[in-house]
């Protein structure tokens, strides 16, 4: 996909716990890196096991990303959720794209 510069890109993500039984918490970084291996944004968000949506099994992670400040070239935007248990099971997905 490909965006113009000063375009704010909106991401909404659901965040599934196949653990909601077992309280804790679950960690939702999102992050983007320029083609160069530098990370140009970073959010981090907790959320509780106990604030699972019954109806969905989830809850929705919401990210606003200004791109007023980026070059034009190849971005990677990534959202990783990581249990914060013993276990620590983590998901995580990526897309490309790019600021004209």
């Amino acid at each position: 996909r490909d965006f113009p510069a000063g375009d704010t890109l909106s991401l909404y993500a659901e965040v599934y716990d196949n653990k909601a039984g077992t309280p804790h918490a679950v960690e939702i970084k999102t992050t983007v890196t320029a083609d160069d291996g530098k990370v140009v944004f970073s959010a981090a968000d907790r959320r509780r096991t106990e604030e699972i949506n019954a109806t969905s099994g989830g809850f929705g992670h919401a990210v606003k990303i200004p791109l007023a400040d980026y070059r034009p070239g190849r971005y990677v935007l990534r959202v990783e959720a990581r249990a914060l248990i013993s276990d620590g099971a983590s998901a995580a997905r990526e897309l490309e794209f790019r600021v004209r």
